[in-house]
């Protein structure tokens, strides 16, 4: 009836018919008469309360293809129809720890610098052939693992093996590489980085969240930044290269496509073994306040980590549906809280990083210096709160349907699948096992929350508090807290010295 009126109203208006308001087109007691039903009699919505969330239906993901490439290589495909680029990385089964039995600057240099020359592209005509043919390919080792990977379009992925297999099997290692990531370290840890509150921060809490004696706590070293030479890197390299070997390919191709043109490069590869977790970890076991003096800064940079779920863990579902209420969205508590109703900071963001030994939680944000312990204060009062009563049902739903869409975008781009795809392997899944996690949080209900967050995040937890701004003004702000902190300089914090 509305738009019935509406059209004819419009009609019957010419060009050059002077502009009247809609109240005098349309009486409003003309309106007031109309019923809430559509042309064909169906009810309009009913507005007198919030409606339910109803999730997403959970995309299901094509399994993985899993064939034996070669003595000691392992291949898997996940299909990805209609995409235009193809994902391939060789991942070898030997890291930093199985190198050298701890991580350090020589395993960090011999992955992070494979990946700029060959025997066959130089530095610059690497750079130059990989932009021409849009090609990605990027090297790293981490402390069980050594990764390289290709992104490239279906049809240059001959040329983009082709470079893949070189940087793989003959990296050259170039001594001006080598000394330019030498400078360029050295300088982030003694100048660059001790003068940087969030590099300040960011070194501070991880250091005081791990010891020196786990490899996830492990010091930087000014002088074995100075002792590192080619050679160390080519040895190195030499013998990741004897581990087993796991090669993932994700793309609209099959193995017919794929098979013969990775034959060239898994010839070369496979070794006996099997892949092994990273190294254990052992919380800390009580509060700790981290805090550093930076003269006349008006503004405090905040974190605080506590213990998480590890990855696979009975509670890993609930508790990221916890985070993402907490402090891992917009729409989250604490950005609520310390941002839309307090006013003290542009966004305050937590994240939850689970791995197979180990789980963290970690929020920051700043605020201005004089807010210091309304801030913290603020944070407290929200991890009580979750810890005491979880989410609401409403809470559960948008967090729950957020979850949800983030994973029906898996397949949006070739790079966002090969993304997802690699995690997988990481820690021995597949997109069933994936999916199933998606599922599975369907279950987690208000008391289910409330019991995770209890024994996540409850008043005891152990946690490390780190604030980084002017300490004139921070002592007071500790004082209001009544917190005692172990105060330490920018240099410390950057070289781990706490």
């Amino acid at each position: 009836m509305i738009l019935s009126l509406m059209t004819a109203l419009a009609l019957g208006q010419g060009a050059d018919a002077p502009e009247v308001s809609f109240s005098q087109r349309v009486p409003l007691e003309a309106l007031a008469g109309m019923e809430t039903e559509d042309a064909v009699g169906r009810a309009g919505p009913d507005r007198s309360h919030v409606p339910a969330v109803i999730p997403p239906e959970i995309l299901t993901l094509p399994a993985f293809s899993e064939v034996e490439l070669a003595p000691g290589v392992r291949g898997l495909l996940m299909p990805v129809p209609g995409v235009r680029k193809v994902g391939v990385s060789v991942i070898l089964h030997k890291g930093q720890l199985d190198l050298d039995g701890d991580t350090t600057v020589a395993s960090y240099l011999t992955g992070w610098t494979m990946d700029v020359a060959s025997a066959r592209w130089g530095m610059a005509e690497m750079s130059s052939y990989t932009d021409m043919w849009d090609l990605s390919v990027g090297s790293w080792m981490e402390q069980r693992r050594t990764v390289v990977k290709l992104v490239a379009p279906k049809e240059a992925l001959g040329r983009g093996l082709e470079v893949l297999e070189d940087v793989l099997l003959h990296p050259v290692f170039p001594e001006a590489e080598i000394k330019r990531q030498i400078k360029e370290n050295k300088r982030y840890l003694l100048d660059n980085g001790p003068t940087d509150p969030k590099a300040i921060a960011r070194s501070a809490v991880a250091y005081g969240w791990a010891s020196p004696e786990t490899p996830w706590g492990r010091r930087p070293d000014v002088k074995e930044w100075s002792k590192v030479r080619q050679d160390d890197l080519i040895a190195r390299h030499q013998a990741v290269l004897s581990a087993p070997v796991t090669v993932l390919v994700t793309g609209d191709l099959t193995w017919d496509e794929a098979q013969p043109m990775l034959q060239g490069l898994v010839s070369h590869l496979g070794g006996e073994g099997e892949a092994l977790p990273p190294a254990d970890f052992t919380p800390p076991t009580e509060r700790r306040v981290i805090a550093v003096s930076t003269p006349g800064l008006g503004q405090v940079q905040l974190m605080v980590r506590l213990a998480a779920p590890e990855r696979g863990s009975e509670d890993q579902g609930a508790f990221e549906l916890v985070n993402q209420v907490l402090g891992g969205s917009f729409l989250s508590r604490l950005n609520s809280n310390l941002r839309e109703e307090k006013g003290l900071t542009y966004g305050a963001y937590s994240s939850y990083g689970p791995d197979q030994t180990r789980g963290l939680w970690t929020l920051r944000f700043d605020t201005a210096v004089d807010k210091t312990a309304l801030a913290v204060g603020q944070v407290e009062l929200e991890l009580d709160r979750m810890a005491e009563g979880g989410m609401t049902d409403e809470e559960l739903g948008w967090s729950r349907s957020q979850l949800i869409s983030q994973w029906n975008g898996t397949l949006q781009t070739g790079s966002d699948a090969h993304t997802a795809a690699a995690d997988w392997v990481e820690y021995g899944e597949d997109p069933i096992v994936a999916r199933e996690y998606i599922v599975g949080l369907g279950a987690v209900d208000v008391a289910r929350s409330q019991e995770v967050a209890a024994r996540w995040l409850g008043p005891d937890a152990p946690r490390v508090w780190v604030m980084v701004g002017d300490g004139e003004v921070l002592r007071q702000q500790l004082d209001a807290l009544g917190w005692q902190a172990e105060w330490i300089t920018g240099d410390q914090a950057l070289l781990g010295d706490l």
